[in-house]
């Protein structure tokens, strides 16, 4: 061996010449229903995308995307819709609005829209009810429905619900995800601060201490949570993302700014936003999609991720700052190259790395020298 292929040698043992391990993507825009916007909101186990998009006359429709085509969920005298959650069937719920301005929840089963139930959000404290429903926000596989009620009390529980086969029943303070039997949400009326909570088995758990101000947004079959708290135990600087599992908290740091898990998988990947961009949290380390995506986004940047499965597969939508959130959007699927693809990833090296790489180089100059 030459003294150059020595040093190649050690400089590839000491640098991983192996590409480093971070995950890589391509982009597919979810196009529209024939209008300029369309915005995802869940994925499920086989990559079916829900969400909404406009039409060529601007309305808003709930639609459902498989093997690239979107498909127009038709509203029975409606005149826009939004899918908000997707289950492992195909099933999704979400809301649709009527001309004469009252809103409806929906469930789509694949063969067409069934109305469930009229919702309503009240317009003051005084019209709210036990009988106020909001729109459904998620769906489980054994077709439980869940959503938030309103109450006329600021202190009432719970003002949320569990639907199944035409029966309500009670959920704790606004919840936000289902999965396998289990429930998680915010309890944003808790005297100190926002709470978030987990509900299985039929016991409701706090995820953290009670004077700390967290969220829930996701929940995946093995009961773990993900969400945005404060680290601080006195409120004090950003919030971030977090997974909660087995009783334990892991802050999963931010990309510069406050961060917010909004999608989970069974694998205990996050996605959700930090600051403008949208991230993926895996393997310990949270990377900025719009870093590692390596083709397809023509220009767009995701700033925001609300749903991955497990094959890895993510929903993310590309929206204008400009604008509230979530208007105007454009909707990707994220598809993970495989780790033997050349371009699925490419080598990356620390400061100190670098620095083994100049000591590395410069010995090699050295024995060149020599030689000659």
């Amino acid at each position: 061996m030459t003294v150059g292929e020595a040093v190649i040698a050690v400089f590839c043992s000491a640098l991983a010449c192996a590409a480093a391990a971070a995950p890589r993507y391509v982009a597919t825009p979810l196009g529209t229903l024939g209008g300029s916007a369309s915005e995802g909101a869940a994925i499920n186990a086989s990559g079916q995308i829900t969400g909404r998009a406009q039409r060529a006359d601007g309305s808003w429709h709930a639609f459902v995307q498989a093997n690239g085509t979107m498909q127009d969920i038709e509203a029975p005298g409606g005149s826009a819709s939004a899918g908000s959650a997707i289950n492992g069937s195909g099933f999704v719920v979400g809301c649709t609005k009527r001309p004469d301005d009252t809103q409806w929840a929906f469930l789509y089963d694949g063969a067409g829209m069934q109305i469930l139930f009229q919702t309503l959000v009240p317009t003051s404290p005084a019209d709210a009810n036990a009988t106020s429903l909001g729109c459904p926000v998620a769906i489980d596989d054994a077709g439980r429905i869940g959503g938030s009620r309103y109450w006329s009390f600021e202190y009432s529980t719970p003002p949320s619900y569990l639907y199944f086969e035409g029966v309500f029943d009670d959920a704790p303070q606004t919840l936000s995800a289902l999965a396998n039997g289990r429930a998680a949400g915010t309890h944003f009326f808790h005297v100190n601060a926002p709470q978030a909570w987990l509900m299985e088995n039929g016991n409701t758990t706090a995820l953290v201490d009670f004077n700390r101000e967290s969220y829930a947004d996701a929940v995946n079959d093995n009961g773990e949570v993900t969400g945005a708290w404060h680290q601080d135990p006195h409120n004090v600087g950003p919030l971030h993302a977090y997974l909660y599992s087995a009783g334990h908290i892991t802050d999963l740091g931010s990309l510069g700014d406050d961060s917010y898990g909004l999608g989970l998988n069974n694998l205990g990947e996050v996605v959700g936003f930090s600051g403008a961009s949208a991230f993926l949290y895996t393997s310990g380390r949270m990377y900025d999609l719009n870093v590692i995506v390596r083709s397809g986004l023509d220009g767009a940047w995701l700033t925001r991720a609300v749903g991955i499965n497990d094959m890895g597969t993510i929903v993310a939508n590309a929206c204008d700052p400009a604008y509230p959130p979530a208007f105007p959007c454009r909707a990707f699927r994220l598809d993970r190259l495989p780790d033997d693809d050349p371009a699925a990833t490419v080598p990356t090296l620390s400061g100190g790395r670098l620095g083994l790489l100049a000591l590395l180089l410069a010995t090699l100059g050295f024995a060149a020298r020599r030689r000659r």
